[in-house]
């Protein structure tokens, strides 16, 4: 019981020091201007601070991702940074270095100690690859540690069938779907495997109200869309995938980009995927580097089967599992890949990696208590490694240069604000012009902050929001075109 009132101790002390820290940043912060999709998840966060938001972030696709979990776990820090742009890469970060720490954890609780400083170093290395990506607010970016997070959760809990693994992988697994949809498959079969699997089967007997609950909650805001809204979000999510005409991606194509993605964090060229159309260039070597390093994590838990090695062999297990649900979830993009629609799978070959590295040290090694305490530095130097790199991506955040977007956007957000005077506009209705809408999302998101309602135009509602969907209360219609350089809002009759 004192162990555990130190540690409940520490855990609030340094919640309290963190929320004064970004309480004060927050004031100190520069006015930068967040611009196109930056914007957009800002205004949805808004929404989530004042508990109106019931969907996750926008597709290019016409619907919404399932929830809006990410932007409640943002909305507090965001209102603690005097709900400055800052405070959303504030709790980006927060979530980012959580994930690395149940890592952390789950590994201390179950892995054998090669694997556990395998792992480590793995997620240590992919996160000073990704750099300033762990303090990304890019629904693309946020998901990618905490799948990671889940598939080695998912082990703990199928090696050990310990509750508290149960609730990590309910919460995390929600986090990801609700966040972005092609994490989806990537939850299900895993989890849905290390469930079946688990040591202790009697565990979701057991913990029934866990279960049932817990999802229920976490799932109420997208439930009550869904009952609310004709059609609702699930529904137009469901028309997408069943009556699209498109079939996916070419099983080339679809192989050399997924191939390329998983091996992606080991070459040259790697870069943080930031929505450019993919072009996928045909190559063996990724493609035999790939192939090699599934086979390679089939291998290694059937090794891990022979030396009853239950946490090596789940972990191997969902390692390979997960590279295929990968390769077959490419096949099922819609039109152009974008990169950030397989930039996520760059980590799974990071993890496939760490496992196949951590279980054939485990051969060779010995598990003494020198070993242990050498993973357990590893681990604890991991996590300092997300810390660290989180601080630099924030001080990078802090220390930007304000840009001609920046400058474009105040001045637009000026010209509505004069706009919305002169025609004693109390709920204007925008109408955007494509070549602006990069500009326009962040002069609406200065307009948002100050208070004022506004609506936009029918092709722009999914994108905005329901809440700014036109209602008939509209006494104004302004036009929001030009360019970056002159950004100008024309009255419309």
């Amino acid at each position: 019981m004192r162990v555990l009132g130190w540690r409940l101790a520490v855990v609030c002390v340094g919640l309290a020091i963190l929320t004064i820290a970004i309480a004060a940043l927050g004031r100190r912060a520069p006015p930068f201007r967040e611009v196109s999709d930056g914007a957009v998840l800002e205004i949805y966060t808004l929404e989530a601070l004042e508990g109106r938001l019931l969907v996750g972030p926008y597709s290019r696709f016409g619907w919404h991702h399932p929830g809006p979990l990410f932007f409640y776990f943002e909305a507090p820090w965001y209102c603690l940074s005097w709900r400055h742009t800052v405070g959303m890469q504030y709790g980006a970060l927060i979530i980012n270095v959580a994930a690395v720490a149940v890592i952390v954890w789950s590994l201390a609780q179950t892995a054998p100690a090669p694997l556990a400083a395998a792992v480590s170093m793995a997620i240590a290395f992919f996160v000073w690859r990704t750099g300033d990506m762990i303090v990304s607010v890019w629904n693309p970016h946020i998901i990618i540690l905490p799948m990671l997070a889940f598939v080695v959760v998912a082990a703990a809990y199928a090696a050990s069938g310990a509750a508290a693994f149960l609730f990590w992988m309910i919460l995390i697994g929600s986090f990801l779907v609700q966040t972005h949809l092609a994490m989806a498959p990537v939850v299900a079969l895993p989890g849905l495997l290390s469930i079946v699997g688990a040591r202790d089967r009697t565990t979701v007997r057991r913990t029934w109200l866990l279960v049932v609950f817990l999802p229920l909650v976490l799932w109420m805001p997208p439930l009550v869309e869904q009952i609310t809204r004709t059609p609702g979000n699930m529904t137009r999510i469901a028309r997408f995938f069943l009556g699209s005409a498109s079939h996916g991606q070419p099983l080339g194509t679809a192989v050399t980009a997924w191939s390329a993605a998983l091996t992606a964090a080991f070459g040259r060229g790697f870069e943080v995927a930031t929505g450019w159309d993919l072009e996928p260039q045909v190559s063996k070597q990724p493609l035999a580097w790939s192939l090699l390093l599934v086979c390679a994590s089939g291998a290694a838990a059937s090794v891990a089967w022979r030396r009853r090695d239950r946490f090596s062999l789940w972990l191997t297990s969902l390692c390979a599992l997960t590279s295929l649900v990968a390769l077959a979830a490419t096949t099922r993009i819609r039109g152009q890949i974008v990169d950030h629609e397989v930039f996520w799978m760059s980590a799974l070959g990071v993890l496939n990696v760490g496992a196949i590295v951590g279980l054939v040290t485990s051969l060779i090694a010995d598990t003494g208590s020198n070993r242990r305490l050498s993973a357990a530095a590893i681990s604890v130097a991991a996590l300092l490694v997300a810390l660290g790199t989180g601080v630099l991506g924030m001080h990078h955040a802090m220390n930007r240069r304000r840009t001609l977007e920046d400058h474009a956007v105040d001045v637009l957000a000026e010209k509505i604000r004069t706009a919305m005077s002169e025609a004693h506009a109390t709920r204007p209705l925008f109408h955007i012009e494509p070549p602006i809408w990069t500009i326009a999302a962040g002069a609406l998101l200065q307009i948002r902050k100050d208070g004022a309602a506004f609506a936009v135009d029918p092709q722009w509602t999914v994108m905005f929001g329901e809440a700014f969907e036109p209602d008939g209360r509209e006494d104004a219609r302004l036009t929001l075109a030009g360019s970056i350089r002159l950004p100008i809002v024309t009255k419309t009759p």
